[in-house]
């Protein structure tokens, strides 16, 4: 098995060869916090085990660099975008007292998804936040096939700055291009998901080396009468692109 294999067509494989590598690219302290978190996901694994990172994927991933609020597999072979961070009702960046992400955020290999998008609805999610809720009902049964249904996913925002529904800042999201240009340079992926309607505007002329497919924004992906692709249609599109059915 080689590198190239982290990239192939078959994600199957990518995440077979993802397996045989370390889950960090860094010597990587997990905070007490969040040891029991990574614990259920690593299932008996221990980070340090395995493959040191190609060079040029450990720099990629390298903490001084990855952008924030991106959580994934280094080799996912789906890469889906949301806007930005939201604040519930009440809420405002000064107040913010809850737990944000489950760290730490850097990718992951190791055949495994990071905590955070595996765990973080389940254990620090705030119940009526549906975005989490519905990425794990549909895009879950979507990625059946893999050992871990999440292995083969990355998730980011294109603006990292916390705001409410409604609120647009355009240069901060057209800013945050250079935030998918680096995560695609990472990932390779064969299908970017790009989700409602400021990250549509953001990204009119943006291209990548990958199917793109614009969809509703995974908080109405419920919904059943929209113009967007909902859940039930980005999940199609996800298992006919990814696994060819």
């Amino acid at each position: 098995m080689s590198e190239s294999d982290l990239f192939s067509d078959d994600i199957r494989l990518r995440e077979e060869a993802a397996g045989r590598y370390r889950v960090f690219s860094e010597d990587i302290r997990i905070p007490e916090q969040f040891r029991r978190d990574w614990e259920q996901v690593l299932g008996g694994k221990n980070e340090d085990d395995g493959w040191e990172w190609p060079r040029g994927l450990a720099q990629l991933a390298d903490t001084s660099r990855w952008p924030e609020y991106a959580f994934g597999t280094a080799n996912a072979a789906c890469l889906l975008v949301m806007h930005r961070p939201g604040l519930n009702k009440g809420e405002n960046v000064e107040s913010l007292d809850r737990v944000l992400f489950i760290e730490p955020s850097i990718p992951v290999l190791g055949g495994i998804p990071p905590a955070h998008n595996e765990l973080y609805r389940e254990c620090y999610g705030v119940p009526r936040d549906a975005t989490w809720r519905y990425i794990h009902r549909y895009l879950k049964p979507a990625f059946d096939g893999l050992r871990n249904p999440f292995s083969q996913l990355m998730t980011c925002n294109l603006n990292i700055e916390h705001g409410s529904y409604g609120i647009t800042d355009v240069a901060m999201n057209i800013g945050g291009l250079s935030i998918l240009d680096h995560i695609v340079s990472l990932c390779q992926p064969r299908l970017i998901l790009l989700c409602g309607g400021e990250v549509h505007k953001a990204t009119q002329s943006w291209k990548a080396d990958a199917k793109i497919l614009r969809v509703a924004h995974p908080s109405i992906w419920h919904r059943s009468s929209m113009r967007l692709p909902n859940g039930d249609k980005t999940a199609s599109e996800v298992r006919k692109t990814l696994f060819g059915r």
